[in-house]
């Protein structure tokens, strides 16, 4: 099989921008770190280490897009419908049970584990969806 790398560029960029929406000012940045417990020293050192993260971030976007390209091309889905399936399916079986453990394990409020997950959902469909369409 033949990956179209343009498609899991696009994919990567796709999930980026997801999720600088997703955990912005407007959106559910406030609340993301009120659930973490930030403080204004926190978040300053969040925005000197950014371009850091954008850029592990990336390389993360990458690999993922990548590797969801080979499981929709085994699974031989071609329709967004079928896309958004797979991703809900991957995310329930292997990203959710993984992410919970930060309620489990590191005492994480259940409300981040939500916030974070249907984050991972909105940029696994998108993910999915673009690779579908676009390869």
């Amino acid at each position: 099989m033949e990956v179209n790398l343009f498609a899991v560029f696009v994919a990567a960029i796709g999930a980026i921008a997801v999720g600088m929406l997703w955990y912005s000012k407007p959106m559910f940045g406030p609340m993301w770190m009120q659930l973490l417990g930030w403080d204004k020293k926190e978040e300053e050192d969040a925005k000197k280490s950014a371009m850091t993260a954008m850029i592990a971030g990336m390389a993360v976007q990458l690999v993922t897009a990548y590797v969801l390209a080979h499981i929709l091309y085994v699974l031989d889905v071609d329709s967004a419908s079928e896309a958004i399936k797979a991703a809900l399916t991957l995310w329930v079986g292997l990203v959710g049970p993984t992410q919970i453990g930060s309620v489990l394990w590191e005492k994480r409020p259940f409300t981040l584990f939500v916030l974070n997950g249907a984050h991972s959902i909105v940029a696994l469909c998108v993910m999915s969806i673009i690779l579908t369409l676009v390869s």
